[in-house]
Protein backbone atom coordinates (compact mmCIF):
# COMPACT_ATOMS: atom_id res chain seq x y z
CA UNK A 1 0.00 0.00 0.00
CA UNK A 2 1.31 2.95 -0.76
CA UNK A 3 2.63 5.15 2.14
CA UNK A 4 0.58 8.55 1.14
CA UNK A 5 -2.60 6.35 2.15
CA UNK A 6 -4.17 8.59 5.01
CA UNK A 7 -6.72 5.63 6.36
CA UNK A 8 -6.38 7.46 9.57
CA UNK A 9 -7.43 10.66 8.18
CA UNK A 10 -10.76 9.19 7.31
CA UNK A 11 -13.32 10.18 9.60
CA UNK A 12 -12.53 14.05 9.89
CA UNK A 13 -12.17 14.05 6.18
CA UNK A 14 -15.45 12.66 5.85
CA UNK A 15 -16.60 15.66 7.87
CA UNK A 16 -15.88 17.90 4.53
CA UNK A 17 -17.63 16.00 2.46
CA UNK A 18 -20.38 18.31 0.73
CA UNK A 19 -24.05 18.56 1.44
CA UNK A 20 -25.16 17.77 -1.81
CA UNK A 21 -23.01 14.37 -1.89
CA UNK A 22 -25.36 11.97 -3.36
CA UNK A 23 -23.16 8.52 -2.85
CA UNK A 24 -23.41 6.78 0.69
CA UNK A 25 -20.54 7.63 3.05
CA UNK A 26 -20.57 4.07 3.43
CA UNK A 27 -20.15 3.03 0.09
CA UNK A 28 -17.17 5.55 -0.06
CA UNK A 29 -15.48 4.36 3.09
CA UNK A 30 -15.72 0.85 1.58
CA UNK A 31 -13.00 2.43 -1.10
CA UNK A 32 -9.55 2.65 -0.42
CA UNK A 33 -8.30 6.14 -0.63
CA UNK A 34 -4.95 8.28 -0.95
CA UNK A 35 -4.19 11.70 0.04
CA UNK A 36 -1.63 14.09 -0.71
CA UNK A 37 0.75 14.79 1.88
CA UNK A 38 -0.39 18.82 3.28
CA UNK A 39 2.82 20.06 4.06
CA UNK A 40 4.00 19.14 0.77
CA UNK A 41 0.95 20.79 -1.06
CA UNK A 42 1.36 23.89 1.00
CA UNK A 43 4.80 24.69 -0.07
CA UNK A 44 4.42 23.67 -3.34
CA UNK A 45 1.75 26.13 -3.71
CA UNK A 46 3.32 29.25 -1.94
CA UNK A 47 6.24 28.86 -4.85
CA UNK A 48 3.23 28.55 -7.22
CA UNK A 49 1.39 31.30 -6.51
CA UNK A 50 4.25 33.96 -7.73
CA UNK A 51 4.31 32.22 -11.24
CA UNK A 52 1.94 33.91 -13.82
CA UNK A 53 0.07 30.97 -15.11
CA UNK A 54 0.59 28.47 -12.81
CA UNK A 55 -3.03 27.51 -11.56
CA UNK A 56 -2.26 23.91 -9.91
CA UNK A 57 0.65 21.47 -8.14
CA UNK A 58 1.79 17.98 -9.26
CA UNK A 59 2.50 15.84 -6.28
CA UNK A 60 4.02 12.63 -7.28
CA UNK A 61 2.65 9.06 -6.46
CA UNK A 62 2.84 5.73 -7.59
CA UNK A 63 -0.32 3.54 -7.05
CA UNK A 64 -1.61 0.45 -9.39
CA UNK A 65 -4.37 -1.87 -9.30
CA UNK A 66 -3.49 -2.89 -5.87
CA UNK A 67 -4.01 0.27 -4.32
CA UNK A 68 -7.69 0.05 -5.56
CA UNK A 69 -11.16 -2.10 -4.53
CA UNK A 70 -12.85 -4.16 -6.34
CA UNK A 71 -16.05 -5.15 -6.27
CA UNK A 72 -18.83 -7.18 -8.63
CA UNK A 73 -22.07 -5.77 -10.45
CA UNK A 74 -23.33 -8.43 -12.31
CA UNK A 75 -20.90 -9.50 -15.07
CA UNK A 76 -18.85 -6.58 -14.75
CA UNK A 77 -16.51 -6.16 -12.68
CA UNK A 78 -15.50 -2.56 -10.95
CA UNK A 79 -12.61 -1.37 -9.54
CA UNK A 80 -11.94 2.11 -7.66
CA UNK A 81 -9.88 4.28 -6.25
CA UNK A 82 -10.23 7.47 -4.11
CA UNK A 83 -7.96 10.30 -4.27
CA UNK A 84 -8.04 13.52 -1.82
CA UNK A 85 -5.66 16.93 -1.54
CA UNK A 86 -6.68 18.85 1.10
CA UNK A 87 -7.90 22.17 -0.05
CA UNK A 88 -8.04 21.78 -3.47
CA UNK A 89 -10.66 23.92 -5.68
CA UNK A 90 -10.31 21.29 -8.24
CA UNK A 91 -8.43 18.02 -8.87
CA UNK A 92 -6.97 16.06 -11.57
CA UNK A 93 -4.39 12.63 -12.18
CA UNK A 94 -2.04 10.87 -14.71
CA UNK A 95 -2.53 7.79 -15.32
CA UNK A 96 -0.05 5.81 -17.25
CA UNK A 97 0.59 2.37 -18.85
CA UNK A 98 -3.30 1.86 -19.12
CA UNK A 99 -4.65 -1.63 -20.19
CA UNK A 100 -8.35 -1.94 -20.54
CA UNK A 101 -9.73 -4.96 -21.73
CA UNK A 102 -12.15 -4.91 -24.79
CA UNK A 103 -15.57 -3.84 -22.93
CA UNK A 104 -14.05 -1.92 -20.38
CA UNK A 105 -14.03 1.74 -19.35
CA UNK A 106 -11.81 4.04 -17.41
CA UNK A 107 -13.64 7.77 -15.61
CA UNK A 108 -12.30 9.95 -13.76
CA UNK A 109 -15.16 12.14 -11.64
CA UNK A 110 -16.00 14.15 -8.21
CA UNK A 111 -17.88 11.91 -5.39
CA UNK A 112 -20.62 14.25 -5.00
CA UNK A 113 -22.53 12.62 -7.73
CA UNK A 114 -23.73 16.07 -9.17
CA UNK A 115 -21.02 17.23 -11.91
CA UNK A 116 -20.30 14.80 -15.12
CA UNK A 117 -17.09 13.11 -14.66
CA UNK A 118 -14.71 11.95 -17.49
CA UNK A 119 -14.01 9.14 -19.55
CA UNK A 120 -10.40 8.23 -20.57
CA UNK A 121 -10.33 8.20 -24.54
CA UNK A 122 -8.52 5.05 -25.26
CA UNK A 123 -5.47 6.74 -26.03
CA UNK A 124 -3.31 4.27 -27.81
CA UNK A 125 -0.05 4.63 -25.43
CA UNK A 126 -1.80 4.39 -22.30
CA UNK A 127 -1.35 7.59 -20.97
CA UNK A 128 -4.09 9.88 -20.07
CA UNK A 129 -3.76 13.52 -18.09
CA UNK A 130 -7.12 13.38 -16.90
CA UNK A 131 -9.50 17.01 -16.80
CA UNK A 132 -9.70 18.75 -13.30
CA UNK A 133 -12.76 17.88 -11.28
CA UNK A 134 -14.34 20.16 -8.46
CA UNK A 135 -13.56 19.93 -5.59
CA UNK A 136 -10.62 18.13 -3.07
CA UNK A 137 -12.01 14.66 -4.00
CA UNK A 138 -12.07 12.55 -7.10
CA UNK A 139 -12.59 9.23 -7.89
CA UNK A 140 -11.14 6.96 -10.47
CA UNK A 141 -13.19 3.63 -11.95
CA UNK A 142 -13.14 1.17 -14.11
CA UNK A 143 -15.95 -0.49 -15.30
CA UNK A 144 -14.88 -3.84 -17.13
CA UNK A 145 -16.27 -7.32 -17.82
CA UNK A 146 -15.55 -9.79 -15.07
CA UNK A 147 -13.69 -11.95 -17.66
CA UNK A 148 -11.41 -8.94 -18.11
CA UNK A 149 -9.97 -8.73 -14.60
CA UNK A 150 -6.66 -10.11 -14.44
CA UNK A 151 -5.25 -7.73 -18.13
CA UNK A 152 -6.67 -4.55 -16.32
CA UNK A 153 -3.48 -2.79 -15.45
CA UNK A 154 -2.61 1.17 -14.45
CA UNK A 155 -0.61 3.34 -12.50
CA UNK A 156 -1.27 6.26 -11.22
CA UNK A 157 1.30 8.83 -11.16
CA UNK A 158 0.42 12.50 -10.00
CA UNK A 159 -2.08 13.88 -8.78
CA UNK A 160 -2.56 17.82 -9.82
CA UNK A 161 -4.25 20.29 -6.58
CA UNK A 162 -5.57 23.33 -8.29
CA UNK A 163 -5.24 26.16 -5.61
CA UNK A 164 -7.10 28.94 -8.35
CA UNK A 165 -10.48 28.79 -9.85
CA UNK A 166 -13.99 27.96 -9.35
CA UNK A 167 -15.61 25.06 -10.34
CA UNK A 168 -13.46 23.51 -12.99
CA UNK A 169 -13.20 26.39 -14.73
CA UNK A 170 -9.19 26.95 -13.65
CA UNK A 171 -9.31 30.39 -13.72
CA UNK A 172 -10.01 33.78 -11.68
CA UNK A 173 -12.21 36.56 -12.92
CA UNK A 174 -10.33 38.79 -15.93
CA UNK A 175 -10.15 42.24 -15.41
CA UNK A 176 -13.96 44.57 -15.81
CA UNK A 177 -11.77 46.21 -18.65
CA UNK A 178 -12.14 43.12 -20.65
CA UNK A 179 -15.07 42.34 -23.44
CA UNK A 180 -16.87 39.06 -23.80
CA UNK A 181 -16.52 37.73 -27.31
CA UNK A 182 -20.26 37.31 -26.73
CA UNK A 183 -20.16 40.87 -26.76
CA UNK A 184 -21.44 43.23 -30.40
CA UNK A 185 -17.26 44.59 -30.38
CA UNK A 186 -16.58 40.62 -31.61
CA UNK A 187 -19.48 40.03 -33.91
CA UNK A 188 -16.75 41.02 -37.17
CA UNK A 189 -14.17 38.51 -35.42
CA UNK A 190 -16.41 34.73 -35.00
CA UNK A 191 -14.50 33.21 -37.50
CA UNK A 192 -11.14 34.19 -35.33
CA UNK A 193 -13.53 33.60 -31.66
CA UNK A 194 -14.01 29.48 -33.32
CA UNK A 195 -9.66 29.11 -33.75
CA UNK A 196 -9.03 30.30 -30.21
CA UNK A 197 -8.27 28.13 -27.66
CA UNK A 198 -6.90 27.64 -23.47
CA UNK A 199 -4.04 25.47 -23.75
CA UNK A 200 -3.45 23.44 -20.27
CA UNK A 201 0.08 22.51 -19.86
CA UNK A 202 1.01 19.44 -17.70
CA UNK A 203 -1.81 20.17 -16.13
CA UNK A 204 -0.62 23.28 -14.30
CA UNK A 205 -0.13 25.97 -16.08
CA UNK A 206 -2.36 28.34 -19.49
CA UNK A 207 -1.79 29.84 -22.12
CA UNK A 208 -3.92 30.46 -25.46
CA UNK A 209 -3.43 29.90 -28.97
CA UNK A 210 -4.73 29.30 -32.38
CA UNK A 211 -6.07 26.77 -34.75
CA UNK A 212 -4.17 27.54 -38.04
CA UNK A 213 -5.13 26.41 -41.68
CA UNK A 214 -1.82 25.05 -44.12
CA UNK A 215 -1.07 24.91 -47.50
CA UNK A 216 -1.91 21.39 -47.86
CA UNK A 217 -5.71 22.06 -46.61
CA UNK A 218 -5.94 19.04 -44.86
CA UNK A 219 -7.28 19.81 -41.97
CA UNK A 220 -4.17 18.90 -40.02
CA UNK A 221 -4.89 20.53 -35.98
CA UNK A 222 -1.97 22.32 -35.85
CA UNK A 223 -2.16 25.70 -33.25
CA UNK A 224 0.53 28.50 -32.97
CA UNK A 225 1.15 29.82 -29.58
CA UNK A 226 4.09 31.49 -27.58
CA UNK A 227 7.31 29.83 -27.16
CA UNK A 228 7.58 31.22 -23.61
CA UNK A 229 4.52 29.22 -22.99
CA UNK A 230 7.29 26.30 -22.23
CA UNK A 231 5.24 23.31 -24.40
CA UNK A 232 8.52 21.41 -25.31
CA UNK A 233 8.58 17.65 -26.94
CA UNK A 234 9.04 16.35 -23.51
CA UNK A 235 5.81 18.15 -21.98
CA UNK A 236 3.43 18.36 -25.27
CA UNK A 237 1.90 15.54 -24.66
CA UNK A 238 0.54 16.81 -21.87
CA UNK A 239 -1.18 19.81 -23.41
CA UNK A 240 -5.02 19.97 -23.60
CA UNK A 241 -6.72 23.00 -25.94
CA UNK A 242 -10.28 23.73 -24.90
CA UNK A 243 -12.58 24.69 -27.86
CA UNK A 244 -15.53 27.74 -27.43
CA UNK A 245 -15.26 28.26 -23.85
CA UNK A 246 -16.77 31.70 -23.88
CA UNK A 247 -20.29 32.89 -22.60
CA UNK A 248 -23.25 32.87 -24.63
CA UNK A 249 -24.47 35.96 -23.48
CA UNK A 250 -21.93 39.59 -23.36
CA UNK A 251 -21.09 40.00 -19.71
CA UNK A 252 -22.93 37.18 -18.32
CA UNK A 253 -23.11 33.41 -18.02
CA UNK A 254 -20.19 31.01 -17.59
CA UNK A 255 -18.82 29.13 -20.83
CA UNK A 256 -18.63 25.50 -21.17
CA UNK A 257 -15.70 23.37 -20.36
CA UNK A 258 -16.35 20.06 -22.16
CA UNK A 259 -14.87 20.75 -25.32
CA UNK A 260 -11.39 19.47 -25.29
CA UNK A 261 -8.68 18.11 -27.01
CA UNK A 262 -6.18 16.22 -25.20
CA UNK A 263 -2.32 15.22 -26.12
CA UNK A 264 -0.44 17.50 -28.73
CA UNK A 265 3.46 17.04 -30.39
CA UNK A 266 5.77 19.95 -30.37
CA UNK A 267 5.99 20.95 -34.14
CA UNK A 268 8.81 23.59 -34.03
CA UNK A 269 10.04 26.89 -32.14
CA UNK A 270 11.35 30.45 -33.35
CA UNK A 271 12.70 31.77 -30.59
CA UNK A 272 13.00 35.02 -32.55
CA UNK A 273 9.23 35.89 -32.57
CA UNK A 274 8.38 34.04 -29.12
CA UNK A 275 6.63 31.19 -31.21
CA UNK A 276 5.81 27.84 -31.11
CA UNK A 277 3.49 25.57 -33.57
CA UNK A 278 2.00 22.44 -32.44
CA UNK A 279 -0.19 19.97 -33.50
CA UNK A 280 -3.29 17.94 -31.46
CA UNK A 281 -3.22 14.17 -31.95
CA UNK A 282 -6.82 14.34 -33.35
CA UNK A 283 -8.73 16.92 -34.90
CA UNK A 284 -11.61 18.65 -33.02
CA UNK A 285 -14.88 16.99 -33.66
CA UNK A 286 -17.46 18.92 -36.07
CA UNK A 287 -19.41 19.53 -33.20
CA UNK A 288 -17.26 21.97 -31.67
CA UNK A 289 -17.48 24.22 -34.90
CA UNK A 290 -14.04 25.12 -34.74
CA UNK A 291 -12.63 26.89 -37.73
CA UNK A 292 -9.05 26.90 -39.54
CA UNK A 293 -7.60 30.64 -38.87
CA UNK A 294 -5.63 32.43 -41.98
CA UNK A 295 -2.32 33.74 -41.62
CA UNK A 296 -0.28 36.79 -42.80
CA UNK A 297 3.53 36.40 -42.90
CA UNK A 298 4.54 38.98 -45.47
CA UNK A 299 7.66 40.82 -44.90
CA UNK A 300 7.22 43.70 -42.80
CA UNK A 301 8.21 45.64 -45.79
CA UNK A 302 5.33 45.30 -47.30
CA UNK A 303 3.00 46.61 -44.62
CA UNK A 304 1.72 46.96 -41.48
CA UNK A 305 -1.16 45.77 -39.79
CA UNK A 306 -4.06 49.17 -39.73
CA UNK A 307 -5.95 47.79 -37.55
CA UNK A 308 -7.61 44.40 -36.15
CA UNK A 309 -7.67 42.51 -33.14
CA UNK A 310 -6.73 39.71 -30.67
CA UNK A 311 -8.52 36.60 -29.30
CA UNK A 312 -7.56 35.67 -25.97
CA UNK A 313 -8.36 33.95 -22.32
CA UNK A 314 -6.81 36.52 -19.56
CA UNK A 315 -6.28 34.72 -16.52
CA UNK A 316 -7.95 31.67 -18.15
CA UNK A 317 -11.28 33.04 -17.80
CA UNK A 318 -13.28 33.09 -20.57
CA UNK A 319 -12.47 34.12 -24.28
CA UNK A 320 -12.37 37.87 -24.77
CA UNK A 321 -11.63 40.48 -27.85
CA UNK A 322 -9.10 43.32 -27.49
CA UNK A 323 -9.00 45.65 -30.51
CA UNK A 324 -7.08 48.47 -31.94
CA UNK A 325 -7.13 50.87 -34.57
CA UNK A 326 -4.18 52.50 -34.94
CA UNK A 327 -1.00 50.99 -36.86
CA UNK A 328 1.10 48.12 -35.52
CA UNK A 329 4.95 49.21 -35.71
CA UNK A 330 7.30 46.63 -36.18
CA UNK A 331 10.05 46.47 -32.96
CA UNK A 332 13.00 44.03 -32.91
CA UNK A 333 14.61 42.52 -29.95
CA UNK A 334 11.68 43.85 -27.63
CA UNK A 335 12.88 43.13 -23.69
CA UNK A 336 10.05 40.97 -22.15
CA UNK A 337 10.74 40.73 -18.51
CA UNK A 338 13.51 41.09 -16.37
CA UNK A 339 17.15 41.32 -18.32
CA UNK A 340 18.47 37.99 -15.97
CA UNK A 341 15.28 35.96 -16.28
CA UNK A 342 13.35 37.34 -19.56
CA UNK A 343 14.22 37.15 -23.64
CA UNK A 344 13.77 39.02 -26.63
CA UNK A 345 11.11 38.81 -29.16
CA UNK A 346 11.14 40.57 -32.97
CA UNK A 347 6.84 41.89 -32.63
CA UNK A 348 4.63 43.74 -33.70
CA UNK A 349 3.63 46.57 -30.96
CA UNK A 350 0.05 47.89 -30.97
CA UNK A 351 -2.32 50.00 -28.36
CA UNK A 352 -6.19 48.85 -27.77
CA UNK A 353 -8.96 51.27 -28.19
CA UNK A 354 -11.24 48.63 -26.31
CA UNK A 355 -9.96 45.63 -23.70
CA UNK A 356 -6.75 45.06 -22.87
CA UNK A 357 -4.40 41.50 -22.20
CA UNK A 358 -3.76 40.05 -19.16
CA UNK A 359 -1.53 36.77 -17.21
CA UNK A 360 -2.91 34.31 -19.49
CA UNK A 361 -3.34 35.84 -22.58
CA UNK A 362 -0.39 34.62 -23.65
CA UNK A 363 0.36 33.04 -26.67
CA UNK A 364 -3.01 34.49 -28.40
CA UNK A 365 -2.88 35.54 -31.72
CA UNK A 366 -2.96 39.18 -33.60
CA UNK A 367 -5.21 39.34 -36.36
CA UNK A 368 -4.95 42.29 -39.03
CA UNK A 369 -7.73 44.27 -41.00
CA UNK A 370 -8.14 41.40 -42.84
CA UNK A 371 -9.01 38.89 -40.75
CA UNK A 372 -5.39 37.03 -40.76
CA UNK A 373 -3.27 36.19 -38.31
CA UNK A 374 0.32 37.97 -37.93
CA UNK A 375 1.77 37.39 -34.03
CA UNK A 376 1.25 35.61 -31.11
CA UNK A 377 1.49 37.41 -27.41
CA UNK A 378 4.32 37.60 -25.83
CA UNK A 379 4.22 40.37 -23.60
CA UNK A 380 3.59 44.10 -23.07
CA UNK A 381 2.54 46.87 -20.38
CA UNK A 382 -1.58 46.77 -21.20
CA UNK A 383 -3.97 46.38 -18.78
CA UNK A 384 -7.05 47.66 -17.05
CA UNK A 385 -5.31 49.75 -14.57
CA UNK A 386 -3.11 51.11 -17.78
CA UNK A 387 -5.07 50.53 -20.96
CA UNK A 388 -2.90 53.06 -22.75
CA UNK A 389 0.04 50.13 -22.66
CA UNK A 390 1.53 49.06 -25.26
CA UNK A 391 1.80 45.04 -25.96
CA UNK A 392 3.82 42.99 -28.20
CA UNK A 393 3.30 39.65 -30.18
CA UNK A 394 5.80 37.66 -31.71
CA UNK A 395 5.49 38.62 -35.59
CA UNK A 396 4.64 35.36 -37.70
CA UNK A 397 6.48 36.57 -40.84
CA UNK A 398 9.49 36.44 -38.48
CA UNK A 399 8.54 32.71 -37.18
CA UNK A 400 8.03 31.47 -40.30
CA UNK A 401 11.41 33.20 -42.07
CA UNK A 402 13.84 31.68 -38.63
CA UNK A 403 12.18 28.03 -38.49
CA UNK A 404 11.86 25.72 -41.26
CA UNK A 405 9.84 23.62 -38.95
CA UNK A 406 7.23 26.33 -38.36
CA UNK A 407 7.60 27.12 -42.55
CA UNK A 408 7.25 23.66 -43.96
CA UNK A 409 4.21 22.80 -41.64
CA UNK A 410 2.56 25.59 -42.54
CA UNK A 411 3.43 25.63 -45.83
CA UNK A 412 3.82 21.52 -47.09
CA UNK A 413 3.19 22.80 -50.74
CA UNK A 414 5.84 24.34 -50.74
CA UNK A 415 4.74 27.50 -53.08
CA UNK A 416 6.03 30.51 -51.03
CA UNK A 417 2.68 30.96 -49.64
CA UNK A 418 3.24 33.88 -47.13
CA UNK A 419 -0.54 34.67 -46.87
CA UNK A 420 -3.20 32.21 -46.38
CA UNK A 421 -7.16 32.18 -46.07
CA UNK A 422 -9.14 30.67 -43.34
CA UNK A 423 -11.23 27.35 -43.35
CA UNK A 424 -13.67 26.02 -41.61
CA UNK A 425 -14.10 22.37 -39.73
CA UNK A 426 -16.70 20.33 -41.72
CA UNK A 427 -14.76 17.35 -43.15
CA UNK A 428 -14.93 18.75 -46.57
CA UNK A 429 -12.75 21.49 -46.45
CA UNK A 430 -13.08 23.94 -48.97
CA UNK A 431 -10.34 25.35 -51.06
CA UNK A 432 -7.86 27.98 -49.59
CA UNK A 433 -6.53 31.02 -51.21
CA UNK A 434 -3.27 32.51 -51.63
CA UNK A 435 -3.32 35.54 -50.87
CA UNK A 436 0.08 36.22 -52.60
CA UNK A 437 3.05 37.91 -52.51
CA UNK A 438 6.08 37.73 -50.20
CA UNK A 439 8.58 35.10 -49.36
CA UNK A 440 8.12 32.30 -46.67
CA UNK A 441 5.01 32.69 -44.09
CA UNK A 442 4.03 31.55 -40.97
CA UNK A 443 0.55 31.04 -39.24
CA UNK A 444 0.16 32.87 -35.97
CA UNK A 445 -2.43 31.67 -33.50
CA UNK A 446 -5.76 33.06 -33.80
CA UNK A 447 -7.16 34.10 -30.85
CA UNK A 448 -5.30 35.07 -27.36
CA UNK A 449 -6.30 32.28 -25.63
CA UNK A 450 -5.24 31.66 -21.53
CA UNK A 451 -1.31 31.91 -21.12
CA UNK A 452 1.49 30.98 -19.27
CA UNK A 453 4.10 32.93 -19.07
CA UNK A 454 3.29 36.52 -18.48
CA UNK A 455 5.02 38.84 -15.98
CA UNK A 456 4.38 42.22 -15.18
CA UNK A 457 7.65 44.00 -15.48
CA UNK A 458 9.24 46.60 -17.36
CA UNK A 459 9.48 45.91 -20.98
CA UNK A 460 12.11 47.86 -23.76
CA UNK A 461 11.36 48.47 -26.91
CA UNK A 462 14.17 48.74 -29.77
CA UNK A 463 12.38 49.82 -33.40
CA UNK A 464 13.13 48.28 -36.38
CA UNK A 465 12.69 51.92 -37.88
CA UNK A 466 14.71 53.89 -35.76
CA UNK A 467 16.88 51.56 -33.58
CA UNK A 468 15.84 54.26 -30.66
CA UNK A 469 15.24 52.14 -27.29
CA UNK A 470 11.86 53.01 -25.14
CA UNK A 471 11.15 52.65 -21.86
CA UNK A 472 8.09 50.75 -21.28
CA UNK A 473 6.97 51.23 -17.89
CA UNK A 474 5.31 48.15 -16.13
CA UNK A 475 4.42 45.04 -17.27
CA UNK A 476 6.15 42.53 -19.43
CA UNK A 477 5.72 38.47 -19.72
CA UNK A 478 8.75 36.28 -19.14
CA UNK A 479 9.31 32.88 -18.37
Amino acid sequence: MNPLRAALLLACLFATLPAAASQDTRQLDAIPMVATDAASVSAAVAIARDIPRRFAVPQPLTLDVADGAWTTDGDHAVWQLRLFSADARQLAVAVSDIRLPDGGRLSWQPIDGGTPGHDFPDHADGLWWSPFVPGAWGLLTATLPVAGRDTFALTVTTVFHAFVGEGASMAKAAGSCNVDVACPQANAWRLQQAATVRLTIANTALCSGTLVSNTANNGRPLILTANHCGITAGNARSTTALFNFERDTCGSGVGRLSDTVEGADLVGTAVEADTALIVLRSRPPAAFGARYSGWNARPTSQGAPQSGAALHHPDGDVKKISLYGTPARAVDNVQIGGLLGGFQSDAWGVRWTQGTTEQGSSGGGLFDQSGLLVGVLSGGTASCSNLDGEDYFGRLERAFSTSSAIANALDPVGNGTARLSSTSNDGGLPALSDGGGGGGGLSLLAGLAAGLWWRRRRAVAATTATSATARVPRRARST
